[in-house]
């Protein structure tokens, strides 16, 4: 009996460390020239709320489809999928994401997007 709990109490220790958050594994690509320009430390601190905004949700939906709009390293900023960027301000002024799959609470990182004047998230 005493073997099968060492055993037991071993594969629970294996399973904790595996039980880690995915979105700790997800490196940030909002320090890529591809997603942010260089010199741009406004919007590159806009990116910075919204990719943490993704990395809280339970369900990614349509931002983690292949193709046009997906957020992430191989798309500028200004082409991720419900995202607007100002042309006069350069920063993140519109988050538009209705019906896109998405769950999960609201992120208070989206505090942080100091030139948003529109926020989109219904039927998700």
């Amino acid at each position: 009996m005493a073997g099968g709990r060492a055993a037991l109490a071993a594969a629970s220790a294996v399973l904790f460390l595996w039980a880690g958050p995915v979105s700790a594994q997800i490196e940030s690509p909002c320090h890529s020239e591809t997603v942010v320009p260089a010199g741009q430390d406004a919007l590159r601190a806009d990116c910075q709320a919204l990719w943490d905004f993704y990395l809280q949700l339970d369900d990614r939906g349509e931002l983690d489809d292949v193709g046009p709009g997906q957020w992430g390293p191989n798309t500028a900023i200004s082409s991720w999928r419900g995202v607007t960027v100002g042309t006069a301000s350069e920063r993140v002024t519109h988050l538009n994401l209705p019906h896109s799959g998405l769950s999960g609470h609201i992120s208070g990182e989206l505090g942080r997007l100091t030139n948003l004047t529109m926020l989109h998230l219904n039927n998700n």
